[in-house]
């Protein structure tokens, strides 16, 4: 795959050292040539030193042949508008780090619609997801948030006994003997109200009334 990587920050650097080692094509734009000249020494990666916005810089990066664009500038406003050339200039999508929460506030105003950017994501927002997370629901084995948040997907380990909670969870072929296996709950991050679905080990799914979210982890991960 081919990526372009706007920026040779921490960030930037990471990702191009992760995505090398995945054998994908990744050039990484950048203004500083002594970033550029270190990231080449000692990653298999073409670069461009140039302003992240310019389209003639991301052209020469060719974001028009590229599958993927990652902005991941210190500027929010360099990596929105970078990210959208990009889109524009042909690059299938576009990924856009932004620092400030206004941006990630599609209440008002959707920037990524607006801009035409695949995704907006805030690494300060999606790390305090992630300790909000350890603190709420410890021995969580999975969590994805989606909808920016506002939606929680968590898996964790069933105790090999039978929960029956309106008959949810009982196992099919064998009601007698108990079933260990992982429970998946599914609920909304921003407030208590949630629905479960619980996966066993012989593949059966069913979906309970709603419920606290916590409270179900709580109860069956005892």
């Amino acid at each position: 795959m081919n990526i372009v990587i706007l920026g040779a920050g921490t960030i930037g650097t990471s990702i191009a050292r992760a995505l090398c080692a995945r054998h994908h094509n990744v050039c990484v734009v950048d203004q500083s040539k002594a970033a550029l000249s270190e990231l080449q020494d000692r990653l298999d990666v073409h670069t461009v030193c140039g302003n992240a916005c310019d389209p003639v810089t991301l052209f020469q990066a060719g974001v028009a042949s590229a599958e993927l664009c990652l902005a991941l500038t210190s500027s929010d406003e360099v990596n929105i508008v970078g990210a959208s050339i990009s889109c524009e200039m042909g690059t299938g999508r576009s990924v856009s780090r932004v620092h400030h929460p206004s941006y990630l506030d599609t209440t008002t105003f959707n920037i990524a619609d607006h801009f035409g950017v695949s995704r907006l994501i805030s690494l300060e927002n999606l790390t305090a997801l992630a300790l909000a997370r350890e603190i709420r629901v410890p021995g969580l084995l999975a969590l994805e948030n989606l909808a920016q948040g506002a939606v929680e997907i968590g898996e964790y380990q069933e105790r090999p006994t039978v929960f029956t909670d309106d008959g949810v969870g009982e196992p099919l072929g064998g009601r007698e003997r108990g079933c260990g296996g992982h429970r998946l709950a599914v609920g909304e991050a921003a407030g208590p109200r949630s629905v479960g679905v619980h996966r066993l080990p012989s593949d059966v799914a069913a979906a309970p009334e709603s419920d606290d979210i916590t409270a179900r982890f709580n109860r069956y991960s005892r």
